[in-house]
Protein backbone atom coordinates (compact mmCIF):
# COMPACT_ATOMS: atom_id res chain seq x y z
CA UNK A 1 0.00 0.00 0.00
CA UNK A 2 2.89 2.08 0.32
CA UNK A 3 4.55 4.60 -2.23
CA UNK A 4 7.40 2.59 -4.24
CA UNK A 5 10.72 3.81 -3.19
CA UNK A 6 11.59 4.78 -6.64
CA UNK A 7 9.55 7.56 -6.74
CA UNK A 8 11.54 9.36 -4.68
CA UNK A 9 14.33 11.21 -5.51
CA UNK A 10 17.90 11.36 -3.71
CA UNK A 11 16.79 15.30 -2.88
CA UNK A 12 13.28 14.31 -2.00
CA UNK A 13 14.62 11.32 0.66
CA UNK A 14 16.76 14.00 1.99
CA UNK A 15 14.47 16.19 2.77
CA UNK A 16 12.21 13.63 4.63
CA UNK A 17 14.68 11.99 6.62
CA UNK A 18 15.71 16.14 7.33
CA UNK A 19 11.82 17.09 8.25
CA UNK A 20 11.49 14.07 11.17
CA UNK A 21 14.73 15.32 13.19
CA UNK A 22 13.80 17.13 16.36
CA UNK A 23 14.81 20.87 16.27
CA UNK A 24 17.79 22.29 17.01
CA UNK A 25 18.95 22.10 21.08
CA UNK A 26 19.48 25.35 21.72
CA UNK A 27 15.40 25.92 20.45
CA UNK A 28 14.18 23.62 23.32
CA UNK A 29 14.65 24.13 26.88
CA UNK A 30 14.04 20.67 27.87
CA UNK A 31 13.31 17.39 26.17
CA UNK A 32 16.65 17.40 24.24
CA UNK A 33 19.12 18.29 27.35
CA UNK A 34 21.59 15.61 27.55
CA UNK A 35 21.87 13.21 30.57
CA UNK A 36 23.24 14.37 33.41
CA UNK A 37 23.43 17.71 32.43
CA UNK A 38 21.76 20.16 35.54
CA UNK A 39 18.49 22.31 35.03
CA UNK A 40 19.25 25.81 34.85
CA UNK A 41 17.38 27.69 37.56
CA UNK A 42 16.43 30.44 35.39
CA UNK A 43 17.46 34.10 34.56
CA UNK A 44 17.69 33.67 31.01
CA UNK A 45 19.38 30.70 28.85
CA UNK A 46 22.17 30.36 27.00
CA UNK A 47 24.47 27.65 26.21
CA UNK A 48 27.15 26.31 28.48
CA UNK A 49 30.21 27.31 26.20
CA UNK A 50 28.42 30.29 24.94
CA UNK A 51 27.52 31.76 29.01
CA UNK A 52 31.58 31.24 29.12
CA UNK A 53 32.43 32.48 26.31
CA UNK A 54 29.86 35.95 26.77
CA UNK A 55 30.99 36.59 30.50
CA UNK A 56 35.16 36.53 29.10
CA UNK A 57 36.52 33.38 30.68
CA UNK A 58 37.06 31.30 28.24
CA UNK A 59 36.95 30.98 24.39
CA UNK A 60 33.81 28.82 22.90
CA UNK A 61 36.67 25.89 22.09
CA UNK A 62 38.29 26.32 25.46
CA UNK A 63 34.76 26.26 27.17
CA UNK A 64 34.00 23.00 25.58
CA UNK A 65 37.36 21.12 26.45
CA UNK A 66 36.83 22.17 30.25
CA UNK A 67 33.08 20.36 30.26
CA UNK A 68 34.80 17.20 28.67
CA UNK A 69 37.64 16.91 31.34
CA UNK A 70 35.18 17.41 33.84
CA UNK A 71 36.19 20.94 35.11
CA UNK A 72 33.31 22.68 35.36
CA UNK A 73 30.12 22.56 37.66
CA UNK A 74 26.94 24.00 37.01
CA UNK A 75 24.84 24.33 40.65
CA UNK A 76 27.70 22.31 42.58
CA UNK A 77 27.23 19.27 39.86
CA UNK A 78 29.96 18.58 37.36
CA UNK A 79 29.06 19.63 33.85
CA UNK A 80 28.64 16.64 31.59
CA UNK A 81 27.48 19.06 28.30
CA UNK A 82 28.85 21.96 26.81
CA UNK A 83 25.59 22.69 25.13
CA UNK A 84 23.47 22.06 27.61
CA UNK A 85 21.07 25.23 28.61
CA UNK A 86 22.33 27.78 31.81
CA UNK A 87 20.51 30.91 33.40
CA UNK A 88 21.95 33.84 34.93
CA UNK A 89 20.53 32.73 38.16
CA UNK A 90 22.78 29.38 37.76
CA UNK A 91 25.91 29.22 39.81
CA UNK A 92 28.95 28.34 37.43
CA UNK A 93 32.43 27.39 38.24
CA UNK A 94 35.35 26.36 36.53
CA UNK A 95 38.36 25.01 37.92
CA UNK A 96 41.17 27.39 38.10
CA UNK A 97 38.61 30.68 37.34
CA UNK A 98 36.01 29.97 40.34
CA UNK A 99 32.83 31.18 39.95
CA UNK A 100 31.83 32.92 36.61
CA UNK A 101 28.91 35.85 36.28
CA UNK A 102 27.76 37.26 33.93
CA UNK A 103 27.38 40.91 34.68
CA UNK A 104 24.15 43.17 33.30
CA UNK A 105 25.64 44.93 30.58
CA UNK A 106 22.52 46.87 29.97
CA UNK A 107 24.19 49.36 32.48
CA UNK A 108 26.72 50.84 31.02
CA UNK A 109 28.68 51.13 34.08
CA UNK A 110 29.36 47.60 34.90
CA UNK A 111 30.86 47.26 31.54
CA UNK A 112 34.91 47.60 31.19
CA UNK A 113 35.91 49.71 28.40
CA UNK A 114 39.51 50.55 28.12
CA UNK A 115 41.20 52.63 25.00
CA UNK A 116 44.50 51.94 24.56
CA UNK A 117 47.31 53.49 21.98
CA UNK A 118 48.40 50.69 19.89
CA UNK A 119 52.23 50.99 19.02
CA UNK A 120 53.25 49.81 15.98
CA UNK A 121 54.62 46.25 15.50
CA UNK A 122 51.90 45.25 18.52
CA UNK A 123 49.95 42.11 17.27
CA UNK A 124 46.29 42.10 18.96
CA UNK A 125 45.76 38.34 19.69
CA UNK A 126 45.34 36.89 23.18
CA UNK A 127 47.74 33.86 22.18
CA UNK A 128 51.47 33.97 23.20
CA UNK A 129 52.43 31.21 21.99
CA UNK A 130 51.56 31.51 18.41
CA UNK A 131 54.49 30.10 16.17
CA UNK A 132 53.52 33.07 13.32
CA UNK A 133 53.89 35.59 15.91
CA UNK A 134 57.86 35.29 15.28
CA UNK A 135 58.62 37.04 18.48
CA UNK A 136 56.87 40.41 17.98
CA UNK A 137 54.87 41.53 20.87
CA UNK A 138 51.29 40.80 21.50
CA UNK A 139 48.70 42.59 23.93
CA UNK A 140 49.26 40.77 26.91
CA UNK A 141 52.94 42.71 26.59
CA UNK A 142 52.01 45.77 25.47
CA UNK A 143 49.01 47.04 27.25
CA UNK A 144 49.64 48.97 30.73
CA UNK A 145 48.82 47.65 34.22
CA UNK A 146 46.09 47.60 35.33
CA UNK A 147 44.42 47.03 31.97
CA UNK A 148 47.07 43.96 31.43
CA UNK A 149 45.70 42.23 34.59
CA UNK A 150 42.53 42.44 33.46
CA UNK A 151 43.12 40.48 30.25
CA UNK A 152 42.48 36.59 30.45
CA UNK A 153 42.68 34.77 32.81
CA UNK A 154 40.99 37.69 34.84
CA UNK A 155 37.16 36.82 34.95
CA UNK A 156 35.51 38.89 33.01
CA UNK A 157 38.47 39.38 30.61
CA UNK A 158 39.07 42.27 28.52
CA UNK A 159 39.05 41.39 24.85
CA UNK A 160 39.93 43.63 21.94
CA UNK A 161 36.82 45.15 19.96
CA UNK A 162 38.02 44.05 16.46
CA UNK A 163 41.92 43.96 15.16
CA UNK A 164 44.57 46.64 14.30
CA UNK A 165 47.05 44.94 12.22
CA UNK A 166 50.41 45.07 13.60
CA UNK A 167 52.22 47.70 11.26
CA UNK A 168 48.92 50.11 12.48
CA UNK A 169 49.06 52.50 15.48
CA UNK A 170 46.02 53.94 16.96
CA UNK A 171 43.24 53.41 19.02
CA UNK A 172 41.97 50.24 20.24
CA UNK A 173 38.62 49.62 22.22
CA UNK A 174 38.85 46.57 24.43
CA UNK A 175 35.97 45.25 26.81
CA UNK A 176 34.66 42.76 28.70
CA UNK A 177 31.32 43.08 26.91
CA UNK A 178 31.23 40.51 24.17
CA UNK A 179 27.24 41.89 23.17
CA UNK A 180 29.12 45.72 22.97
CA UNK A 181 31.43 44.17 20.88
CA UNK A 182 29.57 42.41 18.92
CA UNK A 183 27.25 45.18 18.31
CA UNK A 184 30.21 47.79 17.55
CA UNK A 185 31.64 45.44 14.45
CA UNK A 186 28.42 44.96 12.85
CA UNK A 187 29.20 46.68 9.31
CA UNK A 188 27.33 49.26 8.87
CA UNK A 189 26.72 50.44 12.65
CA UNK A 190 29.90 52.51 14.45
CA UNK A 191 32.08 54.94 12.12
CA UNK A 192 35.86 55.23 12.63
CA UNK A 193 38.25 57.55 11.51
CA UNK A 194 42.02 56.75 10.38
CA UNK A 195 44.94 58.71 9.41
CA UNK A 196 46.82 57.52 6.39
CA UNK A 197 50.13 58.86 4.42
CA UNK A 198 50.81 57.52 1.37
CA UNK A 199 52.76 57.86 -1.91
CA UNK A 200 52.23 59.15 -4.05
CA UNK A 201 49.50 61.70 -3.82
CA UNK A 202 46.45 60.54 -5.56
CA UNK A 203 44.53 62.08 -8.03
CA UNK A 204 40.66 63.15 -7.88
CA UNK A 205 40.03 60.48 -9.83
CA UNK A 206 41.49 58.01 -7.45
CA UNK A 207 39.75 59.42 -4.67
CA UNK A 208 36.22 58.68 -5.97
CA UNK A 209 37.62 55.60 -6.74
CA UNK A 210 38.17 54.84 -3.13
CA UNK A 211 34.80 56.48 -1.96
CA UNK A 212 32.39 54.28 -4.08
CA UNK A 213 34.38 51.33 -3.10
CA UNK A 214 36.91 49.28 -4.52
CA UNK A 215 37.48 45.15 -5.05
CA UNK A 216 40.00 44.11 -2.36
CA UNK A 217 39.27 40.29 -3.03
CA UNK A 218 39.78 38.20 -6.45
CA UNK A 219 38.02 40.12 -8.78
CA UNK A 220 34.42 39.25 -7.87
CA UNK A 221 33.08 42.61 -6.96
CA UNK A 222 29.81 40.50 -4.83
CA UNK A 223 32.00 39.59 -2.32
CA UNK A 224 35.27 41.99 -2.55
CA UNK A 225 33.25 45.64 -2.85
CA UNK A 226 33.91 47.79 -0.12
CA UNK A 227 31.27 49.92 1.25
CA UNK A 228 31.12 53.77 0.20
CA UNK A 229 33.11 55.63 2.53
CA UNK A 230 34.31 59.30 2.98
CA UNK A 231 37.88 60.06 1.55
CA UNK A 232 39.79 63.47 1.94
CA UNK A 233 43.30 64.30 1.33
CA UNK A 234 43.89 66.74 4.14
CA UNK A 235 47.49 67.43 3.66
CA UNK A 236 49.06 66.89 -0.04
CA UNK A 237 52.84 67.63 -1.16
CA UNK A 238 54.50 66.53 -4.43
CA UNK A 239 54.91 62.93 -3.82
CA UNK A 240 52.86 62.27 -0.68
CA UNK A 241 49.38 62.79 1.00
CA UNK A 242 47.73 62.42 3.81
CA UNK A 243 44.42 60.96 3.65
CA UNK A 244 41.65 60.52 6.27
CA UNK A 245 39.31 57.97 5.84
CA UNK A 246 35.95 57.25 7.37
CA UNK A 247 34.58 53.44 7.07
CA UNK A 248 31.58 51.71 8.32
CA UNK A 249 32.99 48.53 8.30
CA UNK A 250 36.83 46.90 9.03
CA UNK A 251 37.86 43.94 6.84
CA UNK A 252 41.35 42.73 7.52
CA UNK A 253 43.71 45.48 6.36
CA UNK A 254 41.04 46.72 4.68
CA UNK A 255 42.62 50.41 3.89
CA UNK A 256 46.32 49.00 3.09
CA UNK A 257 44.25 46.91 0.78
CA UNK A 258 42.38 49.63 -0.67
CA UNK A 259 44.95 51.58 -1.39
CA UNK A 260 47.14 49.31 -3.66
CA UNK A 261 44.25 48.40 -5.73
CA UNK A 262 44.50 52.26 -6.71
CA UNK A 263 48.08 52.41 -7.01
CA UNK A 264 48.97 53.90 -3.51
CA UNK A 265 52.04 52.30 -0.53
CA UNK A 266 50.77 53.14 2.62
CA UNK A 267 53.69 54.62 5.02
CA UNK A 268 51.88 54.92 8.34
CA UNK A 269 48.33 54.22 9.21
CA UNK A 270 46.69 55.92 12.72
CA UNK A 271 43.49 55.06 13.59
CA UNK A 272 42.07 58.24 15.84
CA UNK A 273 38.43 57.60 16.36
CA UNK A 274 35.84 54.52 16.89
CA UNK A 275 32.53 55.69 17.07
CA UNK A 276 31.92 58.58 19.86
CA UNK A 277 35.28 58.03 21.44
CA UNK A 278 38.58 59.97 19.96
CA UNK A 279 41.99 59.13 20.74
CA UNK A 280 43.03 62.49 21.43
CA UNK A 281 46.03 63.39 23.47
CA UNK A 282 46.95 59.76 24.78
CA UNK A 283 50.13 59.15 24.71
CA UNK A 284 51.59 56.07 21.98
CA UNK A 285 51.64 53.04 24.09
CA UNK A 286 49.28 54.45 27.02
CA UNK A 287 45.69 53.08 27.87
CA UNK A 288 42.76 54.94 29.86
CA UNK A 289 39.33 53.86 31.13
CA UNK A 290 36.20 55.18 28.82
CA UNK A 291 34.77 58.23 30.79
CA UNK A 292 30.98 57.68 31.52
CA UNK A 293 29.87 59.78 28.88
CA UNK A 294 32.03 57.52 26.46
CA UNK A 295 30.22 54.26 27.44
CA UNK A 296 26.79 55.66 27.15
CA UNK A 297 27.58 56.81 23.41
CA UNK A 298 29.69 53.60 23.13
CA UNK A 299 26.45 51.88 24.31
CA UNK A 300 23.52 54.18 22.47
CA UNK A 301 25.92 53.00 19.05
CA UNK A 302 25.90 48.76 19.05
CA UNK A 303 21.97 49.46 19.88
CA UNK A 304 21.62 50.39 16.80
CA UNK A 305 22.31 46.73 15.90
CA UNK A 306 19.49 44.06 15.91
CA UNK A 307 22.30 41.89 16.90
CA UNK A 308 23.24 44.16 19.68
CA UNK A 309 19.81 44.68 21.33
CA UNK A 310 19.54 41.00 21.57
CA UNK A 311 22.68 40.91 22.75
CA UNK A 312 24.18 43.11 25.15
Amino acid sequence: GGLATASYSPWALRTRVHTRLPPPRHLCLGPLRAAGSVPPTGGGFDKLERFLSKAGALSRSEARVRVRRGQVQVNGATAEDPWQLVGGKDRIEVVGLGVVSMPDWNNANLAQIAIFNKPKGVVVTMRRDDPLLGGRPTLADALPRPWRDRLAPHVPALQPVGRLDAPSMGLLLLTDSSGLAAGLLMPGVCEKEYLLRVRPAPTEDILRRLRSGVDIRDGNPKRGLTLPCEVNAIKSEEKSAVLRFRIHEGRNRQLRRMCAVVGLDVEWLVRVRVGPVELGDLPLGSARDATPEERRALMATAEKSSFAADSV
